[in-house]
C-alpha cells in the first residue's frame, strides 16, 4: 500500500466518524 492509499483510506474513515457521529445526535435528540 503506498502512504497515499493508506491516507486516502484514512481520510475516508475519518468521513465515517464524522457521519456516524451526526446520526447518533439525532438518534438522541
Amino acid at each position: 500500500m503506498t502512504i497515499h492509499e493508506k491516507h486516502k483510506s484514512e481520510d475516508i474513515l475519518e468521513r465515517v466518524k464524522e457521519v456516524l457521529d451526526k446520526k447518533e445526535d439525532k438518534d438522541t435528540k
